[in-house]
C-alpha cells in the first residue's frame, strides 16, 4: 500500500514495562496501517495494550522498538519539543475525562491549540462550535457544561488545528448511553465531512460498531480485524470468539 494513502503506519512495534521477572510486554511486534480518511476502532480487554498503543501513536510515550509514521513523518526519532509541535499540528487527541482547562471558556479551550501555535483562527473555532451544536455555550466554563457538551468541546479542540488523524481513548467512558451514541454519531459525521482519519479505543461493541473496521487487541497482539457493517451484534460475537480462541491457545501452550 502506498504510504501517501496512510494516516498511520506502524511496523514491528514493541513496548515493555518493567524489567526482569516483573517485565510485561505490552505491545508485541505489532504492525498496523490506518488509511487516510478512515474511521476505525481498536477493542480489547483491560490490560490488552490498546491505550498504550494509542499513546505511542500520539508520541506521548516512546516505543522500545519499531517505527511509527503519522502521515509521512517518522515520530519515534523526534525530540520532545519536535513531537509536541508535531502533535499539536497533526494529531487531535480526545480523552475519557475531557482534559479541558477548567479556567477557560468552551471557546477558549477550543482555540487553545491555535493560540499555542501562534496561528490565526480565521473563524474555524466558531465554525466548529456551530457544527457541533455548542455555539450557545461558547462562554461557559467546563464546570457549567454537561458531560456530552464537554466531550464536544474536546472534539472541537482536537479538530482546531486541522489534524491528519484524531485519536480517541475511551471517549464515551464517562457518558450515559444516549450521550455516547450522540457523540459517536458526531464523530462519524465529522469523519465524513472533514476526511480526518479517526482511531478510537473502546471496550464497548456498540460504540465500536460506529467505526468502519475493528481491530481486536489481546496481550499486545491483534487477534482479529474485520468490517463492522454497523452491526454491534457482529462486533460482539467476533470479539468474544477472539477472546475464546486466545484462551484456548494459551491453555494448549500450558499443557
Amino acid at each position: 500500500m502506498n504510504e501517501k494513502a496512510n494516516a498511520i503506519i506502524i511496523q514491528n512495534l514493541r513496548k515493555t514495562f518493567g524489567g526482569g521477572d516483573t517485565a510485561v510486554q505490552v505491545i508485541q511486534d505489532l504492525d498496523f496501517n490506518l488509511q487516510a480518511g478512515r474511521f476505525e476502532a481498536i477493542m480489547g480487554p483491560s490490560g490488552s495494550g490498546k491505550s498504550t498503543l494509542l499513546h505511542i501513536i500520539a508520541g506521548l510515550i516512546p516505543p522500545d522498538e519499531g517505527s511509527v509514521k503519522v502521515g509521512d513523518r517518522e515520530i519515534t526519532n523526534m525530540s520532545d519539543r519536535e513531537i509536541a509541535v508535531f502533535r499539536r499540528r497533526n494529531i487531535g487527541l480526545i480523552f475519557q475525562d475531557h482534559n479541558l482547562v477548567p479556567t477557560l471558556t468552551a471557546k477558549e479551550n477550543i482555540g487553545l491549540p491555535l493560540m499555542l501555535d501562534h496561528a490565526k483562527d480565521d473563524g474555524r473555532v466558531e465554525s466548529l462550535m456551530e457544527s457541533l451544536g455548542i455555539a450557545a455555550r461558547r462562554n461557559h466554563l467546563p464546570a457549567k457544561l454537561s458531560g456530552g457538551e464537554r466531550q464536544r468541546v474536546a472534539v472541537a479542540r482536537a479538530l482546531a488545528g486541522n489534524p491528519t488523524v484524531m485519536l480517541a481513548d475511551e471517549p464515551t467512558g464517562n457518558l450515559d448511553s444516549p450521550a455516547a451514541h450522540e457523540f459517536c454519531a458526531i464523530l462519524k459525521k465529522l469523519n465524513q465531512e472533514t476526511g480526518c482519519a479517526i482511531l478510537i479505543v473502546t471496550h464497548d461493541p456498540v460504540i465500536a460498531a460506529y467505526a468502519g473496521n475493528i481491530h481486536i487487541l489481546r496481550d499486545g497482539r491483534f487477534m482479529d480485524s474485520f468490517a463492522t457493517n454497523g452491526d454491534s451484534a457482529l462486533v460482539s460475537s467476533r470479539y468474544l470468539a477472539a477472546m475464546k480462541a486466545d484462551q484456548t491457545e494459551n491453555s494448549r501452550g500450558a499443557v
